[in-house]
């Protein structure tokens, strides 16, 4: 037995002395649950959660990688059974928590949390879906046709939020949605098309799995200084350019430039008449 594991036993040991509500403050503090889990102590830790009343069983599971601590160390489905017993906006809480759908996915609770997720209402979905790396991790865990068709049913704007995620768009078109997340990007208003289109790896993520020239068509259609932006987001231009598209991403950049110089003289122009 490791010296960290012991000292993770004496900090369980004497943390279930304590009066509930402190257990709840000591437990709450980010990484708390994650060190005792990740030292051998994920069940123990996780029995001591399940005799707080649900309220504060939020306040801790909801901690910053609380969740990711006990699935990553055997805890998974245990950690899903209570989470499932929680009121929704607790719920919603708890699964918005940093890693926190993206361990359970990973460790074989995908369609456990999307059915949680399904269940919960939209904004809360939003919130829950729009967390870092939390449809990636569904759809690299077979849940991406799943995860999309939820997306689809939110209002546009709310279909933006959760698009422009990380690695979101990414995900969904590495595993077999670039055709149809790029279906629902266009039908976006311009302004929330550049949002998601500008995330890190989106564009790149979408070219490198076959919707390169569909979603060099779909800048094409934007305003100069959308495309600019688009065009400026990580990976776009090289993902771009390695998928056939280095041309007419040329053509867009020249069109981009000469905007900008229009519009540099522009506003000499009218710098000049207000001096006079």
């Amino acid at each position: 037995m490791t010296s960290d594991v012991q000292a993770a036993r004496k900090r369980l040991s004497n943390l279930e002395k304590l009066p509930p509500e402190q257990q709840v403050s000591v437990l709450a503090a980010p990484d708390a649950v994650w060190g005792l889990a990740y030292n051998g102590q994920g069940a123990q830790v996780l029995a001591l959660i399940e005799k707080l009343p649900p309220d504060q069983q939020a306040s801790v599971l909801a901690a910053p990688y609380a969740v990711q601590g006990l699935a990553d160390n055997g805890q998974s489905a245990q950690a899903v059974a209570l989470i499932e017993k929680l009121p929704p906006e607790q719920q919603a809480a708890v699964l918005a928590a940093p890693d926190a759908v993206a361990s359970l996915a990973e460790n074989g609770q995908g369609a456990q949390a999307l059915a949680l997720i399904v269940k919960l209402s939209p904004e809360r979905q939003v919130t829950v879906l729009a967390a870092p790396d939390a449809v990636w991790s569904l759809a690299n865990n077979g849940q991406g046709a799943q995860a999309l068709a939820l997306i689809e049913k939110l209002p546009p704007e709310r279909q933006a939020s959760v698009l422009a995620a990380p690695d979101a768009v990414r995900g969904l078109a590495r595993h077999g949605q670039g055709a149809q997340v790029l279906a629902l990007i266009e039908k976006l208003p311009p302004e929330q098309q550049v949002s998601v289109l500008a995330a890190p790896d989106a564009v790149s993520g979408l070219a490198n799995n076959g919707q390169g020239a569909q979603a060099l068509a779909l800048i094409g259609t934007l305003s100069p200084q959308q495309q600019a932006s688009v065009l400026a987001a990580p990976s776009a231009v090289r993902g771009l350019d390695n998928n056939g598209q280095g041309e007419a991403v040329e053509r867009i950049q020249r069109g981009v430039e000469s905007w900008r110089t229009r519009a540099v003289r522009e506003n000499q122009r009218t710098s000049a008449g207000r001096e006079h």
